[in-house]
């Protein structure tokens, strides 16, 4: 998951995004990119995604009331209305606005210039990313919390905690997953140390 305050800072100018209301969600993370046309294809979302449409079903009476109502019921994260051809700026009612605002739903105006296509590959290519990071991290873990004994002939390493957290033995596997771990940020303190405790 990406945080939409994260993508929208890294690709705002890009893709000439603005931010129209609903700032207090943009701590939200988003799970997916889903391009929605049709109010009857919301049904179809789990949660999370980020939005977008054109507003091609703009000709109907409320339909953009009528589609936030049913992202918010969805629990979408986030919609981007690409103005500039079937939706215009002004055609966007302040009572709609003031909705998204206090439900703390960000609403983004992108411009017909922009290709849609381009900011979905962006930010699925940076979610299936972050996923592959994830997965690599969670390996490291499994790896540093398993009981794994000594090859004939491995090292030991000793880690000393920090305070009052017991010294702990790692084999060099373990020591060298922790290290990966400390390189990606994780703050190992010392509650960790501690649970990673050998017998014998």
């Amino acid at each position: 998951m990406i945080q939409l305050q994260d993508f929208y800072r890294e690709t705002k100018n890009r893709y000439g995004l603005r931010l129209l209301t609903g700032s207090a969600g943009l701590t939200h993370e988003f799970t997916w990119v889903h391009l929605c046309e049709d109010i009857g294809n919301v049904s179809f979302l789990r949660g999370g995604e980020l939005v977008i449409t054109t507003g091609l079903s703009a000709l109907r009476e409320h339909w953009l009331e009528d589609f936030l109502a049913a992202l918010l019921r969805r629990r979408a994260a986030a919609l981007i209305l690409n103005v500039g051809k079937y939706l215009r700026e002004s055609d966007i009612p302040k009572a709609l606005v003031a909705r998204a605002a206090a439900a703390g739903f960000p609403l983004f105006l992108m411009p017909w210039s922009t290709h849609i296509s381009d900011v979905m590959q962006d930010a699925c290519a940076q979610l299936l990313e972050q996923a592959q990071a994830e997965k690599e991290e969670e390996r490291l873990l499994a790896l540093l919390a398993s009981p794994m004994p000594l090859h004939p002939g491995e090292p030991a390493v000793v880690v000393r905690g920090e305070e009052a957290a017991p010294t702990i033995v790692l084999s060099a596997r373990q020591k060298h997953a922790l290290d990966e771990l400390v390189d990606r940020g994780f703050a190992l303190g010392r509650f960790v140390l501690a649970r990673f405790t050998f017998g014998g």
